[in-house]
């Protein structure tokens, strides 16, 4: 630590690009380290290292940073979740063709969290896109760890009922998924109301 503040140690990575330059960043490499190694199902020690209360510093940092850069963020704001417009144009597409055709078991899609907050945040889905001006009141209402922690997924699943309608219902992480749109039959949606739902937010 004393070599890292006096500008004598740094490290670097394979491309030379300096990763560890000062004490701040250790600590933060030792954070990540902590929370990572719940991913691996294994306690590797790095929690000796903080109190409670810097655990709750650094968690309630992560997730100002997950809301505002990746998620909901500012009242006006919307540059965060549009990069996810293209994602829900597709799901609309190619959800469409699978009910035509009837030949698709699965569509499957794979991503991080880049991707999968700011695609959950416009789905609008159990409050998740509410934006919040105030620091303060984000940990209170909005927990990026719930929203999208290790193997987070979200689904939509296809049914048609005794009328022919076409349902859907879609899951966050395996539970049902609350919508804003009118429905007599939660958690099943008609395919029609959720795709106008959605097809309006492209617009």
């Amino acid at each position: 630590m004393k070599k890292l503040e006096d500008g004598e140690f740094k490290l670097k990575d394979s491309k030379g690009k300096t990763v560890l330059k000062n004490p701040t960043d250790a600590v933060r490499n030792l954070y990540d380290l902590y929370i990572i190694q719940a991913s691996i199902g294994k306690d590797l020690g790095f929690g000796k290292y903080f109190s409670e209360e810097q655990l709750k510093w650094y968690e309630e940092v992560d997730n100002l940073s997950d809301f505002y850069e990746k998620g909901p963020g500012k009242n006006g704001e919307d540059i965060a979740t549009n990069i996810a417009l293209p994602l829900l144009e597709n799901f609309i597409v190619t959800s469409d063709e699978a009910i035509k055709n009837q030949n698709t078991s699965a569509n499957l899609r794979f991503a991080h969290a880049e991707t999968t907050i700011p695609f959950i945040t416009l789905l609008d889905i159990n409050g998740y896109s509410a934006k919040e001006d105030s620091f303060e009141k984000v940990y209170d209402k909005w927990l990026g760890r719930d929203i999208s922690g290790m193997s987070t997924n979200i689904q939509w699943i296809f049914y048609k009922n005794d009328k022919n309608d076409i349902l859907v219902k879609i899951l966050h992480n395996e539970k049902d998924a609350e919508l804003p749109i009118a429905t007599s039959m939660k958690p099943y949606y008609k395919w029609d109301d959720v795709k106008n739902f959605y097809t309006n937010k492209l617009k």
